[in-house]
C-alpha cells in the first residue's frame, strides 16, 4: 500500500530502515526471507516457539513506533509457529501463513502464534 499511495523512494526508505534496525533486533543466527510481494519470513533455527513470539513482537513495536518520513503508518502482523517433529518445511510454512491470516483478521499489527 505505501508504494502505490507515496512511491517507489518512500518504500525503499521504509525498506533500508528495517533493514537496518532488524540487524540489531534479531538473533545473528535468524534469517529474513523475501516471501512474496510484500511478506517476510524469518528463519530462526533453534529458537523457541515462545521466544520467536517475543522477538515478532520487538520489531511490530519497532515499526509501529517509528516516525517515518512523510508521517505515514507501518505496521507489520506476524504468523509465529515452530518446526514440528517430523514435519515438513512446506506444512511448517501453511501453518505460519494460517496464523498470519488469523493476525490480519484480529486487525492486523500483532503476532499471532499456529
Amino acid at each position: 500500500r505505501i508504494n502505490d499511495t507515496y512511491g517507489h523512494w518512500v518504500v525503499d526508505e521504509v525498506l533500508q530502515y528495517l533493514a537496518h534496525r532488524c540487524r540489531s533486533l534479531i538473533p545473528a543466527n535468524c534469517r529474513w526471507v523475501l516471501w512474496g510481494g510484500e511478506e517476510f519470513m524469518l528463519l530462526c533455527p533453534d529458537m523457541t516457539l515462545y521466544r520467536a513470539q517475543y522477538v515478532a513482537e520487538q520489531l511490530r513495536s519497532e515499526f509501529e513506533q517509528t516516525i517515518w518520513p512523510l508521517n505515514i503508518a507501518v505496521t507489520a502482523s506476524f504468523g509465529v509457529v515452530e518446526l514440528g517433529v517430523g514435519e515438513n518445511m512446506a506444512d511448517t510454512i501453511c501453518r505460519a501463513a494460517v496464523a498470519l491470516y488469523q493476525a490480519k483478521q484480529n486487525g492486523s499489527n500483532c503476532v499471532c502464534l499456529g
